[in-house]
């Protein structure tokens, strides 16, 4: 299978792709395994719609308690249910450092 180094994707011109159409409202992102009422583990479908929306009410509720760039987040591993959806995705989008903890 042909690979491509970093270095050199990095210093050439993108390729021309066809972009790719989703509906975020519909289309899957991915799926979050959760231990579920019953503690039955089972994968529930998140659209992309989904964690946009999440990440957006987080910070809402954070907003006076949060500098952009500035804070710094611990996350438990594995990284599911609330883990992936709050602590990843939230630290992604304020550009905050992600500190992953190993074992909880």
């Amino acid at each position: 299978m042909p690979f491509e180094y970093l270095d050199d994707l990095i210093h050439t011109p993108p390729k021309e792709v066809e972009e790719a159409t989703i509906n975020p409202k519909v289309d899957m992102a991915v799926i979050l395994y959760i231990g579920g009422t019953s503690g039955q583990r089972m994968g529930v479908e998140l659209t992309h719609f989904n964690l946009v929306a999440n990440v957006i009410q987080s910070q809402s509720v954070l907003q006076s308690r949060i500098q952009f760039g500035e804070e710094v987040i611990i996350t438990a591993s594995p990284l599911y249910h609330v883990y992936m959806t709050i602590t990843m995705n939230l630290a992604d989008m304020l550009g905050a450092a992600n500190v992953i903890v190993p074992v909880f």
